[in-house]
């Protein structure tokens, strides 16, 4: 199933996947004074964006098999994904090794099983995301309600730069099946921990991660780092699960190995 793209740029391939609900619009403004240095291949996820929403359960071989569609014939490249799009990143460069250079991976949530995600979000108490029919229901009526308000928070760029009005539109442009199925099937159902043991150790794993990013427990990266040779974990002290939009520099430099190591 082919996957929506926008490319930009000339040189070094990069293929970038946002998390879940994002689109190309996540990396876009921030990228676009780069487009000299590298080849930009922004996608949207199966069930997000602009990219096909099927009646389908989305597992991550769903996932995977719509990527590789997509851009079997841009390899080899650097492969950068954000939350959800990490956990995708990561398995697409353990199914296709031939046409990853590098994997970086952005604020990864790291769960051993579906049991300890849901135990983890039921002690911060982030209900709707341990029990399903919530998290559909809370989809369906936050899409609604972002809908009517949406000529509002079209200024709200001006209060925070973590929200810009294409970034608020992209919240619109997925189904409450895409969002729940994605959470559970991706995020909580997946092995990462067994992925990331079986990753080609001649492609380079470098991590991006915030120490209070609460939404993808720092601890759990960095346990997760430390048992592989080929993986850098990089933080911010300060740094959420936004880091990119907080610190888009600090991440830019490391996806172009422009920078050594962080601060």
């Amino acid at each position: 199933m082919e996957l929506y793209t926008e490319k930009y740029g000339i040189g070094d391939k990069y293929l970038f996947i946002p998390g879940i609900t994002g689109t190309v619009n996540y990396w876009k403004p921030y990228l676009q004074p780069y487009t000299t240095k590298g080849k930009f291949i922004l996608v949207d996820p199966l069930g997000f964006g602009r990219s096909p929403k099927p009646n389908i359960k989305y597992t991550i071989d769903n996932h995977i098999r719509s990527l590789h569609h997509t851009v079997m014939s841009e390899g080899p490249f650097t492969i950068v994904g954000h939350s959800m799009g990490s956990l995708l990143a990561l398995n697409f460069a353990n199914n296709y090794p031939h046409l990853v250079k590098k994997v970086v991976l952005i604020g990864m949530p790291v769960f051993k099983s579906e049991k300890a995600a849901l135990n983890y979000f039921l002690k911060r108490l982030q209900i709707i995301l341990t029990f399903r029919p919530f998290a559909a229901a809370t989809c369906i009526f936050s899409r609604i309600i972002v809908k009517n308000l949406s000529p509002f928070l079209q200024n709200r760029e001006r209060i925070s730069h973590l929200w810009s009005p294409a970034m608020v539109d992209d919240m619109l442009m997925h189904t409450s099946k895409s969002f729940t199925s994605s959470l559970w099937e991706v995020v909580y159902r997946l092995n990462i921990v067994k992925v990331a043991s079986t990753v080609s150790k001649d492609i380079p794993i470098i991590c991006l991660h915030g120490k209070k990013d609460y939404s993808a427990p720092f601890s759990h990266i960095k346990q997760i780092a430390e048992e592989h040779e080929n993986w850098k974990l990089h933080t911010i002290d300060a740094g959420t699960h936004q880091i990119f939009i907080e610190h888009p520099k600090w991440c830019i430099d490391y996806i172009l190995n422009e920078k050594e190591k962080g601060y």
